[in-house]
């Protein structure tokens, strides 16, 4: 049974609309189109190949046009009845035209990013997309020649899980899908393919390149689990920050760019001695200050949390600005345009369908005439005069305003109402939002009542 390397695996699961298979962006509900492979290596001879077959590989390389399968062809394969090349980690990337959906990307990426001696040794990539694992989706996989992948294993309930092929071919059923995958559980220890080296750890990065035109995604195939460890860092690092995001663009520049890096490893011998070794590893930089990154997250939620308190002291219920998954406020939604042409009585009307877009926005449907009159019960309260001296108890939406910042910070319930009980006044209520968003221990803020 013929097994085939990592990469090469990748590209043919790729090219035969297996996306999911290799989970890919997204995961396998929504597949992005890929706009090309870049290797992370090369491909060599193995040791005890002929003079012909050093020959012919020195020629087709020196010569170009060619990619590693094309080369891997032509020398067909060893009394094994396996391939002459095996992968070479190296200080730079390859990307061939043939391994891009449109060839002259390869020679664009190349004319932007290689360096003055041709190599691509490191080029900015920005991804659509926060989640980490998304970004580095990575498993153990075994593929196949012919099938692609033929084993996964995936994480599930805190368990391994070893996903393959069903072999089985009389009576089964019509699927939606054109597979049927088999669970069982995932024992590396006692697993033959793990043992003989063709399950393997793997995993993918993928990102988009300025510069390069279209909807498809690019993919670095790996089995280096440092680099992916090392990846998941630097994407840790920026997500942790305050605010904190991955996605897009920072001041209309690509936050990360992919590099390598040569790194000291120690790896065990089957004697149990640790051997010293040094190897080429991918990782995520940076040209940006990781202050100005900082910074411009953390305005935003400074100006959002001024404008809360500011509210809660003076005692009104303003609604809180949209947000994403990462906390960064959003931009106020984009307002209407009251056509030039239109009628006095419309542009009469057009406030309250602002009123009635905002509502929509938060999450709820849009509301008719009634519930864009009938606004909260805070807005349409009416308040007794304040005696000069005394102090006005908080109302339901200050309270409701101390129950949602303590929850996010895990208070719980209990102490939440321990803490809002015997408060005196907005004053007091927001002095205790600000200590809550400043990450105070409860007994702390007990001292507040």
């Amino acid at each position: 049974m013929e097994n085939v390397d990592h990469t090469t695996g990748v590209i043919k699961t790729l090219e035969n609309g297996g996306a999911e298979e290799v989970e890919m962006l997204l995961g396998s509900s929504f597949q992005l189109r890929r706009s090309g492979v870049i290797r992370p290596g090369i491909m060599v001879l193995k040791s005890g190949c002929s003079d012909k077959d050093t020959a012919l590989y020195n020629h087709m390389v020196k010569e170009g046009g060619h990619d590693w399968d094309d080369i891997e062809r032509s020398l067909g394969n060893d009394k094994n009845g396996k391939s002459k090349l095996v992968p070479k980690n190296v200080d730079y990337f390859t990307i061939h035209p043939k391994d891009c959906i449109n060839p002259a990307d390869a020679e664009t990426i190349h004319r932007l990013y290689a360096a003055p001696d041709g190599k691509l040794r490191s080029f900015p990539v920005w991804f659509p997309v926060n989640e980490w694992w998304n970004i580095i989706p990575h498993s153990l996989r075994c593929f196949g020649s012919e099938q692609g992948l033929k084993y996964k294993g995936v994480i599930r309930d805190g368990r391994m899980i070893c996903e393959h092929r069903s072999r089985e071919t009389k009576n089964v059923k019509r699927t939606f899908r054109s597979d049927t995958w088999v669970e069982r559980p995932c024992n590396p220890e006692e697993c033959s393919e793990y043992q003989s080296g063709a399950c393997k750890f793997g995993g993918a990065i993928n990102f988009y390149i300025p510069g390069i035109k279209g909807l498809g995604i690019w993919t670095i195939p790996t089995t280096s689990i440092y680099s992916l460890i090392s990846i998941k860092s630097a994407l840790e690092l920026v997500l942790n920050m305050p605010g904190g995001r991955v996605a897009g663009l920072f001041d209309g520049k690509p936050i990360f760019k992919i590099r390598k890096v040569l790194a000291t490893r120690y790896r065990r011998e089957p004697d149990g001695t640790k051997k010293r070794t040094q190897q080429w590893e991918i990782t995520l930089d940076s040209d940006i200050d990781l202050a100005e990154i900082a910074a411009s997250l953390e305005t935003p939620r400074a100006l959002a949390r001024g404008e809360k308190a500011a509210a809660l002291l003076e005692g009104k219920n303003t609604p809180e600005k949209p947000s994403d998954k990462s906390g960064v406020v959003l931009t106020e939604p984009r307002k209407t345009e009251i056509p030039s042409k239109a009628s006095h009585a419309e542009k009469e009307k057009m406030p309250d369908m602002q009123a009635g877009i905002k509502e929509g926005e938060k999450g709820g449907s849009l509301p008719g005439p009634t519930a864009i009159d009938s606004q909260s019960d805070a807005a349409k309260e009416q308040k007794e005069p304040c005696v000069p001296g005394s102090v006005e108890a908080i109302g339901e939406p200050q309270k409701n305003a101390i129950r949602k910042v303590a929850l996010k910070r895990g208070i719980e319930k209990a102490d939440i109402e321990k803490l809002i009980t015997g408060l005196n006044g907005h004053d007091e209520a927001g002095k205790l939002i600000m200590r809550i968003q400043k990450g105070e221990h409860i007994a702390a803020l007990e001292t507040l009542r």
